[in-house]
């Protein structure tokens, strides 16, 4: 019996887990079936047909009087703040998980927003990134060369968190 309510916001390749992320465990929905404790519901532009969660439209997820406790945003980055205030004040779950960094704005949150507001690194959990952490812990490798798409805004975050699991001082 599912114990929990979770929001999926944004039903991307990330969000619903395609190509890559269709690795179990890649994807926010993945990791949500997996623990069997939440009764998944998910929103986006388009409508998505997936076994695993009930989609429901904008318009149907407002007037509804379904409750969540978790809420993850894999939306574009584009708008995540104002998104994740909106979502705060209509839903007021208990946590707000961002699929990355939410960009500037900071500064205006309110406390109860703050404490509420978790940040995901998946690719802590990819094979790749525990192979290479391995070859680095066995001095095997010397340089590392990374390359990240959509540009520092959306990657650099991504990038320290991996510097500091694989136990390089920055």
């Amino acid at each position: 019996m599912n114990e929990y309510n979770a929001l999926i916001v944004g039903l991307g390749r990330v969000g619903q887990g395609s190509g890559y992320y269709a690795i179990p465990g890649n994807s926010h929905l993945s990791a949500l079936i997996e623990t069997k404790k939440y009764q998944i519901f998910g929103t986006d532009k388009t409508s998505i047909q997936n076994q695993n969660l009930t989609y429901m439209s904008w318009n149907n997820l407002i007037t509804s009087d379904v409750k969540f406790d978790l809420i993850v945003d894999c939306a574009s980055s584009d708008g995540r703040f104002e998104r994740l205030n909106i979502l705060n004040q209509i839903f007021n779950p208990k946590i707000l998980l961002s699929e990355k960094p939410i960009g500037l704005g900071w500064e205006e949150s309110t406390s109860e927003l703050l404490n509420k507001v978790r940040l995901t690194y998946p690719r802590r959990c990819f094979v790749s990134t525990k192979l290479i952490k391995n070859e680095i812990l066995k001095n095997s490798i010397r340089n590392i060369s990374v390359k990240y798409n959509n540009g520092v805004f959306n990657a650099l975050s991504h990038f320290f968190d991996l510097l500091s699991c694989w136990g390089i001082s920055f």
